[in-house]
């Protein structure tokens, strides 16, 4: 983007909810541009492990953020924070803890924010909405 550029864009957010460690981590992908022409398809966020430690549905984590130009990993910029919290169940007849050793006992959806710095001095800032894959904990 260039330095007095803005804008809305698109994005995909993909999380990965590990219940055993109480930890959701995942990234920020495929960023394109709805208003203007600028390129930030390169852009990758990376969304560093968050704990959910207090092991209910009704909790908010929040974790670091790490952006990158595609292609050029090891040039990242840190100090960006992302947050979010579980809604809805998977399983509505259980109880309101997380039990991990039951089925269908994880929730339908993350909801959150991000903010992220990039090594060509973008920056964005956005919210995204998840869903429980299909066929995940089934």
């Amino acid at each position: 983007m260039g330095t007095d550029s803005s804008g809305e864009f698109t994005a995909e957010a993909m999380l990965t909810a590990d219940f055993e460690s109480n930890k959701v981590s995942g990234s920020i992908d495929n960023f394109q541009s709805v208003t203007n022409d600028d390129n930030i398809s390169v852009w990758k966020l990376d969304l560093a492990a968050a704990d959910f430690t207090d092991n209910t549905f009704n909790n908010a984590f929040t974790g670091n953020t790490l952006g990158y130009i595609k292609g050029d990993e090891n040039n990242e910029v840190r100090g960006q924070k992302w947050n979010a919290g579980f809604y809805g169940r998977a399983n509505p007849g259980s109880s309101t803890e997380l039990v991990p050793n039951i089925t269908n006992d994880y929730p339908e959806a993350v909801i959150g924010t991000f903010k992220g710095s990039f090594p060509n001095n973008g920056q964005v800032v956005g919210a995204f909405g998840t869903e429980l894959a299909e066929g995940s904990k089934e």
